[in-house]
């Protein structure tokens, strides 16, 4: 009887490493079946992200072109370097202009006024306060104090826009 029960013992083992073997090779290709679906799914994710993206950025560049075509006559104001009201010291504005004029008249006569736009540009300027540089919407106010002034004193046509090329406060 203790031959029987050896044998049996025996083959008790085998079918637990069969089992445990099976196991392993199915733990193993349910894993690298979720391996392969999560690659699948990032894939496609980024694929869409990225087909998102390119179209946005297309359609930006295809806009921006137009808008540079649309662009009026333009005039460089130039660059302006002023210090500005300030208690804590001294403080510096250093800013690049770029008017957009109603017509192409308009820029003989801004040449012509030159120490003019120069004056009320840096005028402007001193008169702001470092604080006031900071605060988010800065640009756009002084944007619009530059264009009021400047076409206080056109007679041939206005500036449209203003745009800085740079502005640096220190």
């Amino acid at each position: 009887m203790a031959e029987k029960e050896k044998p049996q013992t025996e083959q008790n083992v085998q079918n637990s490493r069969a089992n445990k073997s099976g196991m392993i090779k199915t733990v193993a290709i349910v894993g690298i079946l979720v391996v392969l679906m999560a690659t699948g799914i990032a894939f496609g994710v980024a694929k869409l992200v990225l087909s998102t993206t390119a179209k946005a950025g297309g359609a930006t560049e295809t806009k921006e072109p137009g808008n540079i075509a649309k662009l009026g006559a333009n005039y460089e104001a130039g660059e302006f370097l002023t210090n500005i009201n300030s208690e804590g010291g001294l403080r510096f504005a250093k800013v690049k202009l770029v008017f957009e004029l109603s017509n192409e008249k308009v820029k003989a006569e801004l040449e012509n006024k030159r120490p003019k736009v120069d004056d009320t540009v840096i005028s402007i300027l001193r008169n702001k306060s470092f604080e006031e540089l900071r605060q988010v919407d800065a640009t756009e106010k002084l944007k619009k104090e530059v264009k009021e002034k400047v076409n206080a004193f056109l007679a041939e046509g206005r500036v449209e826009n203003v745009f800085f090329t740079y502005f640096i406060t220190q």
